[in-house]
């Protein structure tokens, strides 16, 4: 984890545990061929470094109920949709990720996100006129 995320994670109370499985997590889902990669690996560790600091809880509490109410803050902050998107299939992606939850969870079939990450919104462009 760059210093920046360590700084960002350390400033929102999470244990070095969890800050570690992120930093892990991180890493291994980004491409090390990205030119974007260090913006990927700050946009990421903030989605999920938000989410575990507005529920306050353990990994292994984290109920449906909890990220609907984290989305629904999301939505109060006037994130927009793209955005919420994002984040929340961030954080869906770090519970998926069998090797890095297995650090602080015990893996289940499903997790809280299973049936929240919200329908990608498809992109409407114009019709071309036709002569």
């Amino acid at each position: 984890m760059s210093e920046e995320n360590t700084l960002l994670a350390a400033d929102q109370g999470l244990s070095t545990a969890l800050q570690n499985a992120i930093s892990l997590w991180a890493d291994a889902r980004t491409d090390p061929e990205s030119a974007r990669r260090c913006n990927l690996l700050r946009d990421k560790t903030k989605a999920v470094t938000d989410c575990f600091a507005y529920v306050d809880k353990h990994p292994a509490q984290v109920t449906a109920l909890d990220v609907k109410a984290w989305q629904a803050e999301l939505e109060r902050r006037g994130l927009s949709a793209a955005t919420i998107y994002a984040w929340i299939s961030h954080v869906s992606s770090f519970f998926d990720g069998r090797w890095a939850i297995q650090i602080c969870v015990k893996r289940y079939p499903t997790t809280p996100f299973t049936w929240l990450v919200p329908r990608r919104q498809k992109r409407t462009r114009p019709k071309a006129h036709r002569r």
